[in-house]
């Protein structure tokens, strides 16, 4: 019984979202690669971010950014 207590919980896997396939191949201006995020407004609404992993850097709307990207493939 404390030993079920003690035991940590399983980590959840981390699912990877075709909203945002630009994660890792975008770049922070401090070098580091851009992780994703979703956030949900009020809405309902999934909205997805590319996101740097210190605090106060990029967060970039995906839609932005895969507009520039398109942008720049042209």
């Amino acid at each position: 019984m404390v030993q079920s207590k003690m035991k940590k919980p399983a980590k959840t896997k981390t699912i990877i979202d075709d909203e945002i396939p630009l994660r890792g191949v975008l770049k922070c201006h401090c070098g580091n690669p851009l992780s994703g995020a979703s956030s949900r407004g009020k809405s309902g609404k999934y909205f997805y971010y590319y996101k740097c992993r210190h605090s106060k850097h990029n967060n970039i709307s995906a839609i932005k950014a895969h507009n520039q990207f398109l942008e720049l493939v042209n």
